[in-house]
């Protein structure tokens, strides 16, 4: 098993086309995928810039199971707090 960090532009413009690639490598975290796949395609659409899209990531993110600290409610009254162009 090997772990490596990527951060940024290079894991939606790389990685991400990568493993979708050889996705059955990856078997037993496809539900993973399929969730950073979509938020790529916010990111490299740039939707992630506007709150729709920002709410759509973050309802993407709790869709599957996850042992966040943090409600779903609580993000997204900090999207509607925020003050958009």
């Amino acid at each position: 098993m090997a772990t490596l960090n990527f951060a940024g532009e290079i894991v939606f413009k790389k990685i991400l086309p990568f493993l979708a690639e050889y996705r059955e490598w990856l078997y037993w975290r496809k539900p993973q995928l399929d969730i950073a796949l979509s938020v790529a395609e916010i990111y490299n659409n740039k939707r992630h810039l506007s709150k729709q899209g920002s709410i759509e990531i973050i309802k993407l993110l709790y869709s599957i199971d996850n042992k966040y600290s943090k409600p779903m409610e609580y993000w997204l009254n900090l999207i509607e707090q925020r003050k958009w162009k």
